[in-house]
């Protein structure tokens, strides 16, 4: 299982976070979709975003919400890919496979499992990217795939609120 590290908060603290690693060149505060795919040069980034608190609130699985929020990580892998950056978001993937498996054999609620999943794909990458999506910085697990990228001398990168229009294509604006 993917914990917290002892020299880390439990839950997110953002600003000691950024304390901690200011200066360092593995935090990247608002940073511009443009720079980090000039600085990630053919390496994927793990698009971090929200999801098991909002979809599993009281254990209870709200298969909506669950859509809603894979539909805003896939449009952000999308304006990466339209930038040259490929993200891969476990959101999208796994919300992907829980929609072809018919026969059951995947169970949305086994955190075991999708964490254990989503280690490789963590390991691998060569930074964490962080959009500003609703929650990001409430989410234990954006949280924790954070700092599992710092322990491991990974970069993270957390996008600013106010994406420039340079970074949308024009085709992409009218869906946001």
């Amino acid at each position: 299982m993917m914990g917290v590290d002892v020299r880390f908060p439990n839950r997110p603290d953002w600003d000691w976070l950024r304390l901690k690693y200011y200066g360092m060149n593995l935090l990247h505060c608002d940073a511009d979709l443009l720079d980090v795919a000039r600085i990630m040069r053919g390496r994927y980034g793990y698009l971090a975003t929200p999801f098991t608190g909002p979809v599993l609130p009281g254990g209870r699985y709200r298969p909506a919400q669950a859509d809603v929020l894979a539909s805003g990580a896939a449009l952000w892998a999308l304006w990466g890919a339209v930038h040259r950056l490929t993200l891969v978001s476990p959101v999208v993937n796994s919300m992907a496979m829980l929609a072809q498996d018919l026969g059951g054999t995947l169970d949305a609620l086994d955190r075991d499992f999708w964490q254990g999943w989503c280690l490789p794909l963590l390991h691998g990458c060569g930074g964490v990217v962080v959009p500003p999506i609703v929650g990001w910085d409430r989410s234990d697990g954006v949280w924790r795939e954070c700092c599992y990228a710092l322990r491991h001398n990974m970069r993270v990168f957390l996008l600013r609120a106010d994406i420039s229009a340079a970074a949308h294509p024009r085709s992409l604006l009218e869906l946001v």
